[in-house]
């Protein structure tokens, strides 16, 4: 049962049974009987479900909507990934033509709600307005989260109000957008690694081993070799350790795919010899269904190089590369000897750069780190460092699902040709399979 008076000008609906009572901190007051009725009375509100109230999350008397859009026009709450520019769109009620309000960018945190632009005054001209503003690295100086969340804080009539609405609505910027642009600040520049960054994040999503097509144009030996680091397990490979038995017998099963592919033809005649080996940069499927070059397709043998996580310096090699292989593909010719036999003679080997270039964890339950990126001032750490972002693969999993893009893609670079004369004997039940 429930009866009504007049409180103060007032009326109140007072309840028999339990009736909650808030201040904006404490419960003032409860008896048995839950109650549906809620008010206010001098800082005072009462009811059965409260819920604080951000009157800059009310839309204003002056405003229809607004919201963020790309660059032709559209909503969107995703920034453009081909700039460094966002765009806001406000629709005014004619009412406020002729009003001036002033606007700047906040970016939502629990801790620190910070301005990402400064405050701009502007003229109610038209009742669609547009808005756009340059959003570099500079603007994100607090650290944190590596998706930051932005909304438009708005003045108008002495009143602010947060646009748009819904926290759904608001523009995600992924930090690691700026990632390119930390690299080439670096001295020396990450060049490369930058470049390797901006080809992933245009390509269509794929996530190895469904590569994208593989980058060849990217990734060169006088580049690799700059760096001194990795001269010593250049030197293993390019002395001929290739040819262990290890390799010579991945030769021998590559020669039987070649057969089986249609690449490798046998010598009918005696003392006929047919060239083999393919070092083109051609997109061809390897035997596993995984997209390649047909210089990687029949690669005989590999070493890899480790990078040292604590050791190894933040370059332009740590950052391209990381952990990679030097591999070994081979050209030569298949001799007859007459009765099914055969001699392989290898004239050259080629080593070359391979790499996966992707952001997965496997079955890792925590995902791979990254490293801190103080996107403000360019800085790149292994160690947590005030105003920077904490960026792991999993950061760019997120980019992948928000933008439907980030392609997975393998790196192989141009080759160093090496002048050989190694021979064996192969028979051709061994080539036919």
């Amino acid at each position: 049962m429930s009866r009504t008076r007049v409180v103060s000008g007032c009326t109140k609906i007072f309840t028999k049974g339990k009736h909650f009572l808030h201040s904006d901190n404490d419960i003032v007051f409860s008896s048995s009987k839950k109650i549906h009725e809620t008010g206010k009375e001098k800082g005072i509100i009462y009811g059965s479900k409260i819920k604080k109230i951000d009157s800059t999350s009310i839309k204003s008397d002056f405003i229809e909507d607004a919201y963020w859009i790309n660059p032709k026009l559209e909503k969107s709450s995703l920034m453009d990934i081909r700039f460094n520019k966002i765009w806001f769109c406000i629709i005014f009620k004619k009412e406020a033509l002729g009003k001036t309000f002033k606007a700047k960018i906040k970016s939502l945190d629990s801790v620190l709600d910070d301005s990402i632009s400064d405050e701009g005054s502007y003229i109610i001209d038209k009742e669609k307005m547009y808005l756009s503003f340059d959003l570099n690295g500079k603007a994100f100086q607090k650290g944190g989260d590596a998706i930051q969340k932005l909304y438009m804080l708005i003045n108008l009539d002495n009143k602010k109000h947060k646009y748009p609405l819904s926290e759904e609505d608001y523009l995600k910027v992924h930090v690691i957008h700026y990632v390119p642009k930390v690299m080439r600040a670096q001295s020396p520049s990450w060049e490369i690694a930058a470049k390797c960054q901006e080809r992933w994040f245009m390509n269509e999503s794929s996530v190895a081993p469904n590569y994208a097509n593989p980058a060849t144009d990217i990734v060169r030996m006088d580049w690799v070799f700059s760096f001194d680091r990795i001269r010593s397990v250049y030197r293993d490979i390019s002395n001929g350790v290739w040819k262990n038995n290890k390799g010579i017998e991945k030769l021998k099963e590559r020669l039987r795919e070649m057969y089986k592919e249609g690449d490798l033809a046998l010598p009918k005649v005696f003392g006929q010899k047919i060239e083999f080996g393919n070092t083109t940069n051609d997109v061809t499927i390897d035997s596993n269904g995984m997209k390649t070059t047909k210089l990687d397709k029949y690669w005989v043998n590999e070493r890899v190089y480790s990078s040292d996580l604590l050791l190894d310096p933040l370059d332009d090699l740590y950052g391209t590369l990381a952990n990679f292989v030097f591999r070994v593909s081979v050209k030569g010719y298949i001799k007859s000897l007459g009765g099914g036999i055969y001699e392989v003679e290898i004239s050259k080997a080629f080593i070359y750069v391979r790499d996966s270039f992707d952001f997965n964890d496997g079955d890792d339950l925590v995902s791979q780190p990254l490293g801190f990126w103080d996107i403000s001032n360019d800085i790149i750490s292994k160690a947590k460092i005030p105003g920077s972002y904490y960026v792991n693969n999993q950061s760019y999993k997120d980019y992948r699902r928000d933008y439907n893009k980030g392609g997975d893609f393998l790196i192989i670079s141009n080759y160093e040709e090496i002048d050989d004369n190694y021979k064996f004997i192969i028979e051709e039940s061994l080539i036919k399979g």
